[in-house]
């Protein structure tokens, strides 16, 4: 799947400040900058964990190094401000086997060095946890994920831009579904909605609100047919 010619949109975020966001596919310099939105951001449950387990995303990063996270990406949009990452999005495909089946000797290695053996055992508890909480898409999707934008530009029609801005690199000549999964209740809903997304699948558990503060999960498909041109 190669990207359509839609290199960079630019646009005024707030004429008062003269504040200008420009969005673009990301290259594998920026990837440290991504994961550290991701922190700042998180999704809620990432965000219950980091409660209980500040290093979580340390442990991700050693597992899962930048250059392999990268790879495995087929898209990775970002919004920035003055150059500073603002916002990001990414797109994947599911695969078999998952990420744990990629982890190298080397980076368990790592791993062990730099986390005790209690801290081992509270990333796998909660690494699993998320697991459990997870809709999978069929094997082959493409799957929308890592949706985050820094709080102080949050609800300025950023994500919805991104999310656009991905859409627009799919090649119209090409049948895709695209899915994404949110946390029930999530208010990123709305847009997913007006974008075209359907709900097909949802979960609602009360061991997932005691884990992470959420009530479930919610699937939801996009479909960009052959004949379809205006996306929008």
């Amino acid at each position: 799947m190669s990207p359509n010619p839609n290199p960079e949109l630019t646009w005024i975020l707030d004429a008062g400040d003269a504040l200008t966001i420009s969005i673009s596919l990301l290259a594998a310099e920026d990837i440290a900058a991504v994961r550290r939105l991701q922190v700042v951001a998180p999704d809620p449950h990432s965000k219950a964990i980091l409660q209980q387990f500040p290093r979580y995303f340390e442990a991700i990063s050693i597992l899962d190094p930048d250059p392999r996270y990268f790879a495995r990406q087929l898209y990775i949009v970002g919004a920035k401000s003055d150059e500073q990452i603002v916002g990001t999005v990414s797109l994947t495909q599911v695969s078999e086997p998952g990420f744990a089946s990629h982890v190298s000797e080397a980076d368990g290695a790592a791993f062990w060095k730099s986390f005790s053996d209690e801290e081992a055992k509270q990333y796998d508890r909660h690494a699993y946890s998320i697991l459990d909480t997870v809709i999978d898409a069929p094997p082959g999707a493409f799957v929308i994920h890592s949706l985050h934008v820094s709080p102080e530009y949050q609800r300025r029609g950023i994500a919805e831009r991104m999310l656009r801005f991905l859409i627009d690199q799919l090649q119209p000549s090409q049948a895709v579904d695209l899915y994404i999964e949110i946390a029930r209740g999530a208010p990123l809903m709305p847009l997913l909605h007006r974008l075209g997304f359907a709900s097909v699948k949802d979960t609602y558990s009360a061991i997932e609100f005691y884990r992470f503060g959420v009530w479930g999960a919610v699937l939801l498909k996009w479909t960009l047919s052959v004949s379809s041109e205006a996306r929008h």
